[in-house]
């Protein structure tokens, strides 16, 4: 797997996480950096 390749399933992952539990919690969620 190439570096882009990574780093952009990486990012997708921390979005869709970050999507996961701003709806189960009522307070905005703050994903890990």
């Amino acid at each position: 797997m190439t570096n882009t390749a990574q780093t952009t399933v990486q990012t997708v992952t921390v979005f869709v996480r970050a999507s996961l539990e701003f709806r189960r919690s009522p307070r905005p969620a703050t994903p890990a950096a």
